[in-house]
């Protein structure tokens, strides 16, 4: 039984308070209260491991001193102070040239905003207004992949390619296109890597030109795709898409909000492919999620254009001295502790691990993911590749009893499940439990407490336990999940599974599909990321 004051609380935010993707009026039941290196407890005393790193932000884990300590500083010195009409701080000015000493080519000129919906929606304006001030004011249309993220705002929603996103909030502003993501495990053109001569890499081009160059602004990609499953595109993808930006003069942005910050093995996950973007958005790590906080990046040739152009790009909290500290430490800390080589070298292992122990299962089908941010796919089919009907929700069973008794007034408080999963009309909705990823604060395997349970994961073995058997009895605990999670869930359409490793540690997200081949013909990715908002 949950004490009075928790119960207050949990009623307070239930009637009070709206949270993303679950139904409005409803809650898990905690409140979570402090928190520490990977661990967070709520108000009643239970622990619980951050394996999503929150809002796949936290980095470096929760309580590093020198990020509090230096946001404690700056606010006993300066608390706020406005970036328009030309005023600056001493912090937002450490900030750029910290940020200066690890961006990639010439990005050394900077926007600050306060998150990472904010600053893809600035990188695009960013990129219409240059065409402009150049003389070139049809260049406004901008190209984004299926399947990708770049934030909710009334801005950005438009270049997510995740149509569930989208459902019951209006149609999308004209002067947004998509084309099919790089997923070589079931491509949207029906093709096979690498005599497929990199057709999603090369439609770019002929969007390009379909809809005439005069005309395309810029283009916008995740180098890893993150909510719908930590895709990796091949390592011949972003040094084309760079070649043929460049060749139609269309802005290329990398958004780094969520894979950068040495996740990936790298300070940002582009740097794999040694391909410098024109801008890049970045958030989420940058203060390891401790303040509010976001920036673009961008290279000479648009500061060049734009210098002495007035810009109403700015916001209240751009450059807020408070984070401006807090990153300027985290930077610190990325590089001195080389977060990035332990995130490659842990990264390596965890992957290894899936190769060798994952792979001959029958139920994974594919696995993906650079540094610590891994995945892998399961499949009801190897062979085919099938997904499986009714749609899996192994999460759910988890999730179920990391909650917390029955409130008093009878509310149960697991009674979401299936909304959870389903909107009004019945589409599927997109949880994003993304990973954390640290040097300091790291966890292994996936047995952790919750509560005064110790709950077993079912992808990847406990690090501790013995070689022999590990094989069927991983096997067997995945067959358990699975079949519980069946019975838990809803006839619809077919959702693909991807299980995201954080060390060891795993999330979901969904990609639907169709069961039959239709997923082969270059417009039914468009066809299957529709059905997950409709009936």
């Amino acid at each position: 039984m949950a004490s009075k004051r928790t119960e207050e609380l949990v009623a307070y935010d239930r009637e009070h308070i709206l949270h993303a993707q679950i139904p409005l009026g409803e809650n898990l039941g905690i409140i979570y209260d402090r928190a520490e290196g990977v661990r967070l407890w709520d108000t009643e005393g239970k622990m619980y491991i951050d394996a999503s790193s929150q809002m796949v932000s936290c980095n470096l884990g929760h309580g590093r001193r020198e990020i509090i300590e230096a946001a404690q500083r700056q606010l006993d010195k300066l608390q706020h102070v406005g970036q328009y009409y030309g005023h600056s701080s001493t912090p937002m000015v450490e900030c750029a040239m910290k940020l200066a000493e690890i961006t990639p080519g010439d990005l050394d000129h900077f926007w600050f905003t306060s998150g990472g919906g904010e600053a893809t929606d600035a990188a695009v304006r960013l990129s219409r207004r240059y065409w402009t001030a150049v003389g070139k004011p049809t260049k406004q249309k901008v190209v984004s992949l299926y399947m990708s993220y770049h934030g909710t705002g009334n801005g950005p929603m438009n270049l997510t390619g995740i149509p569930a996103m989208q459902a019951g909030y209006g149609p999308q502003a004209p002067g947004y296109l998509h084309i099919p993501a790089y997923y070589c495990y079931r491509c949207p053109f029906g093709l096979e890597y690498p005599s497929c001569d990199m057709r999603c890499a090369r439609h770019l081009e002929t969007i390009i030109e379909a809809e005439g160059p005069e005309n395309i602004a810029a283009f916008i990609a995740e180098p890893e795709l993150g909510a719908s499953g930590f895709l990796v595109p091949p390592d011949e993808y972003w040094p084309l898409i760079r070649e043929i930006c460049t060749k139609y003069d269309v802005t290329m942005i990398a958004d780094e909000v969520m894979c950068g910050f040495c996740r990936t093995g790298t300070m940002f996950c582009i740097d794999h492919w040694h391909v410098v973007p024109d801008i890049i958005a970045m958030s989420k790590g940058i203060t390891s999620g401790y303040l509010p906080f976001g920036a673009v990046a961008f290279n000479d040739k648009i500061w060049d254009g734009l210098k002495g152009v007035p810009l109403m790009h700015q916001y209240t909290f751009s450059g807020a001295p408070a984070p401006c500290a807090a990153a300027i430490a985290a930077i610190d800390i990325y590089v001195n502790e080389k977060v990035a080589d332990n995130a490659a070298k842990v990264g390596k292992h965890v992957s290894d691990r899936i190769e060798n122990e994952f792979m001959p299962m029958p139920c994974v089908g594919t696995h993906s993911g650079l540094g610590l941010m891994l995945a892998i796919e399961i499949v009801a089919d190897k062979g085919t590749r099938a997904m499986f009907e009714p749609p899996l929700a192994p999460i759910m069973p988890l999730l179920d009893e990391a909650r917390p008794a029955p409130a008093s007034d009878g509310l149960q408080p697991h009674r979401h499940r299936a909304a959870l999963h389903h909107d009004d009309r019945g589409g599927r909705r997109d949880l994003r439990h993304p990973q954390a990823v640290g040097r300091r604060h790291r966890t292994t395997g996936t047995s952790r407490r919750v509560g005064d349970a110790e709950v077993q994961g079912p992808c990847v073995p406990h690090r501790g336990t013995s070689q022999e058997g590990d094989h069927e009895q991983t096997q067997e605990r995945v067959d358990r999940r699975c079949r519980r999670a069946r019975r838990a869930g809803r006839r619809g359409r077919t959702v693909g599974v991807r299980w995201h490793l954080d060390d060891g540690l795993e999330r979901q997200s969904r990609h639907g599909g169709d069961q039959d081949a239709d997923h082969r013909r270059p417009h039914a990715i468009l066809r299957r990321r529709r059905a997950l908002g409709q009936d």
